[in-house]
C-alpha cells in the first residue's frame, strides 16, 4: 500500500512555532520602526502637554480668555485676523486638493481620521500626563 500513506501534520506548538519565527517579527519591526518612533514621539507630546495642562492650568484659562476676547473683537470688526491657509497646508504637508475643508475643525478631524494610531497615542499619552501631573 504505497499509494494510501497518511500525511504527517504538524503538532499545533510546531505551527506557533513556524509562525512567530524570531527572523520574521525582527524583520517586521524593523520595517515598521518609523510609525513605532512617530507613535512614540506623539505619546511624549501628549504626556507634554497634559502635564503641562495639569500644571499651568491658571495660566492657560488666561490664554484662552485673551483668544476668545480676539474673536470677539473680530466679529464686532475692530480688529480683523485673517489666517493663510495655503502656507498652513504647506507646513503640515496637505495637498490643497485633498484639504476640501475650509474650517479648521474640519482640517483636523480629517487629519485626525487619517492618522488614527498616532492620535490615539497621544491621546494616552495626554491622559497618563494628566494623571501623574
Amino acid at each position: 500500500m504505497v499509494g494510501s500513506e497518511m500525511p504527517v501534520s504538524e503538532s499545533g506548538l510546531q505551527a506557533v512555532k513556524g509562525r512567530m519565527d524570531i527572523k520574521d517579527l525582527v524583520n517586521r519591526v524593523y520595517e515598521s520602526k518609523d510609525l513605532l518612533i512617530e507613535i512614540g514621539l506623539w505619546a511624549c507630546i501628549g504626556f507634554f502637554a497634559g502635564y503641562l495642562l495639569k500644571r499651568y492650568s491658571g495660566i492657560i484659562a488666561l490664554l484662552i480668555l485673551f483668544i476668545a476676547a480676539l474673536v470677539a473683537l473680530h466679529q464686532i470688526e475692530l480688529i480683523n485676523v485673517t489666517i493663510n491657509w495655503q502656507s498652513i497646508y504647506e507646513f503640515f504637508g496637505v495637498q490643497a486638493s485633498l484639504a476640501n475643508t475650509d474650517n479648521l475643525t474640519g482640517f483636523a478631524w480629517d487629519w485626525m481620521r487619517a492618522n488614527t494610531i498616532i492620535v490615539t497615542s497621544g491621546v494616552v499619552g495626554f491622559l497618563v500626563g494628566l494623571r501623574v501631573g
